[in-house]
This record gives C-alpha cells, structure tokens and sequence, in this order.
C-alpha cells in the first residue's frame, strides 16, 4: 500500500474565472453572466460562508440619484477621506451602489423597514447578504468551485490566461 494519494486534474475553459466569493466577486460574476459570459468563480471557502463580510455587518454608501444629494456626500468622503479621491470615481461608487443595493431589494434582501415602510438600504448583515449573493450567482448560471483555493496564476503571450489550484 503507497502513502500517495492521486489527484485527479480538472481542466474547464471559461470566458470568465472570478477568483473569490466575497461581495467583489460575486458582483463581477453577475454581471459577467448578465452579459453573456461563461463564468466560473472559484472560492477557498464555501462561497457564501467565507471571507470577512460573510459574518459581519457592512455600511452602504446608498445615495438617491439627486443631484444635491450627491455632492453633498461627495463632499462629505472628499473631506473624511483625506481629499484623496476623484469625483468620476466617486460618481461610479455611487451610481454601482445605488442599483445594486435595488438588485437586492427586488431579490429578497431583507432590508429593514423605515416608519414610512421603505427599506432603509444604508447597511447589509454578511450571512443574509452573502446567502442572497451565492443564490443569485447560481441562478444566473455561474458553476461555483466551493473550497477551491487558487495558487498560481498561468499566464501566456497576452498576460494572465487562468488559474491553477485545487480542489478539497
């Protein structure tokens, strides 16, 4: 009897591999998918479950599309953030944040509820968010690798070409 263990090798071909299951990398394999892409997204945990902003709570930078509304907030991270921003980025955040966060409003996010009965979408708690997330990524196709770590970059003539890694 050998003390070695063989390991079979997977080798799948993709219009997009996403490495990470977190918020990030669930956005980007949504939109990926959302444009017509084949996507994998390969996660060292279980995505959903791993990574910092699974079992916390995180702030959201939800801004109305009112023209006051934004400066305002702009000026405000401008100020707080040391001046070290630019407003087209900042505009970008802002105009992402907003229709995400409604993304998740119409797929079930329980946001709490303000006295006028609107869902206060300031904030998001990790375990219900990332639960939503790994639900809407499978359903928009995407195959998740679940405890599948990356270790190495493979890169060819045109600069990073895939991933190689494994799968436990």
């Amino acid at each position: 009897m050998s003390g070695r263990v063989r390991k079979e090798s997977v080798n799948l071909v993709t219009d997009v591999l996403v490495i990470g299951g977190g918020p990030a990398g669930t956005w980007a394999a949504l939109t990926a998918s959302a444009k017509g892409a084949k996507v994998v997204l390969a996660d060292k945990g279980y995505c959903g479950s791993s990574g910092a902003t699974a079992p916390s709570g995180t702030g959201v930078w939800y801004v109305k599309p009112d023209e006051k509304l934004r400066e305002e907030a702009k000026a405000s991270r401008y100020a707080l953030g040391g001046q070290l921003a630019e407003a087209r980025w900042m505009d970008r955040v802002l105009d992402r944040t907003y229709a995400n966060m409604n993304k998740l409003g119409v797929s079930g996010y329980p946001f709490p509820l303000d006295e006028q009965g609107n869902q206060h979408r300031r904030g998001l708690q990790g375990p219900e968010y990332m639960k939503l997330m790994r639900k809407l990524v499978k359903k928009a196709g995407v195959k998740i690798l679940d405890h599948s770590p990356a270790l190495e970059l493979l890169a060819d003539e045109h600069g990073v070409a895939g991933a190689a890694g494994v799968h436990t």
